[in-house]
Parts: C-alpha cells; structure tokens; sequence
C-alpha cells in the first residue's frame, strides 16, 4: 500500500467512488469502521469516531483539558510576570528615594559651601 497518496499535507484523503462502492458492498464493516459497540451495551466504543471523540476530549475536557491547560499556563505566567513588576517597582521607588536622599546632602552641602565661601569673602574684606 502506497501511503504517500492517502496523506497529502496531514489530510486524510478520500476516493468518494471506492467509499461509497465499498459502503454499499459491506454496510456493516463501513458502520464498524466509524463507531462500533464492541461489549454489547448499545454504545459505540471502538472505531474512527470514537477514537476521535476521545481525542477531542484531550483538548476540550473543562479544566482538563490542553487548552485550559495552557490557558492556567498563560495565567501562572502572567501572575509570575506581574510579580516581577511589581519587585521592579519597589526597586525603582527605593532607587529614587536613597538618590533623593543623595541630592537633598549634595544640595545642603553646596549651600554650605556657598556660606563658608562667604564667610571667607567677608574675613577677607575685613582684614
């Protein structure tokens, strides 16, 4: 069997023709092929759409699921990120207050320095 020809670019590829001629020559094996009960309680639990069903419920279970999973991932990493925000802004407000505090001592110290240069201006004219 050539599976190159049924797979094109991950799609099942089906001959309409031979489908329907081969539904119309086994009914019952086209019917188990998609959906069969295989423990006799009137449900299907073996075939194509079973086996996708339970694959969809991989993506789609509520809570369970691969979306909602990703979805928490993409929450937890939000609340990580936000965390780091908010470390980020306690550093920056602490980092502005100690040079606050720097300027006010350099300010207070150029004052300073401005009334010695004066004191020392009026020493000199006086002597």
């Amino acid at each position: 069997m050539n599976t190159d020809k049924l797979f094109t670019g991950g799609v099942l590829e089906i001959n309409e023709d031979k489908f329907v001629e081969k539904m119309e020559k086994f009914p019952e094996g086209v019917k188990q092929l998609f959906g069969y009960d295989s423990n006799g309680d009137l449900v299907a639990d073996t075939g194509i759409g079973f086996e996708v069903e339970n694959l969809l419920k991989l993506y789609t279970s509520k809570g369970e699921g691969f979306f909602d999973g990703k979805v928490k991932t993409i929450d937890l990493q939000i609340k990580d990120k936000d965390k780091q925000i908010a470390s980020y802004q306690n550093k920056l407000k602490d980092e502005e207050k100690k040079l606050k505090e720097q300027f006010y001592k350099m300010e207070k110290a150029a004052q300073d320095l401005q009334e010695n240069q004066k004191k020392i201006n009026n020493f000199n004219k006086q002597n």
